[in-house]
């Protein structure tokens, strides 16, 4: 096809270039252009019938890719926009979540601490009582301490008095009755 395009122009420059008839040039370029207006014919009906499937499903196919792309693309951003979103719902729920955790932290502190409190007050008290039992145990044991003693120091004050020994077991009874007496208010 290039040399008959190049042998169409080579007639046309000889047909400007020569004195030619122009009866004999104007037949002379009607035959070039009816022959190349048949090669022309010639190779569409080549293309159209030999390469075109071929060409058209190359076409289709390469059409079919771009368009498989694009579902593929349109279907990535969908699942990107969904785990997007799953995010958006997971981080809003953990911050919930992170807030119940801290109040409930906060109020089993608040239980442990009044807890600890009540143990602490409950043990002073238990302490308090077990001290005021031994302060009274203990004035009790110094009361009769100093009752023996003034029982002691009453017998010798008798005996010296009397000048003889007196028998403790045998007036016990009125030593306990006169100790009953003094107790009482007057």
């Amino acid at each position: 096809m290039g040399e008959e395009i190049q042998g169409l122009l080579n007639n046309a420059i000889e047909f400007l270039n020569n004195d030619l008839q122009p009866q004999e040039a104007i037949s002379h370029m009607a035959i070039t252009f009816g022959l190349q207006l048949l090669a022309t014919l010639i190779l569409f009906l080549l293309i159209r019938f030999k390469f075109w499937n071929v060409i058209t499903n190359m076409i289709e196919s390469r059409k079919k890719e771009v368009e498989e792309s694009f579902q593929v693309r349109d279907k990535a951003l969908a699942e990107a926009e969904t785990a997007r979103m799953e995010a958006e719902t997971l981080k809003s729920e953990s911050k919930k979540t992170a807030s119940k955790m801290i109040e409930e932290a906060k109020k089993t502190s608040q239980l442990e601490a009044d807890e600890i409190l009540q143990e602490a007050h409950e043990q002073i008290k238990k302490d308090t009582e077990q001290a005021r039992m031994m302060i009274e145990k203990e004035h009790q044991e110094m009361q009769e301490g100093i009752k023996n003693e003034v029982i002691e120091v009453a017998y010798e004050m008798a005996e010296k008095m009397v000048g003889r020994q007196i028998d403790k077991k045998a007036n016990q009874d009125i030593v306990n009755q006169t100790l009953e007496q003094l107790k009482e208010p007057r």
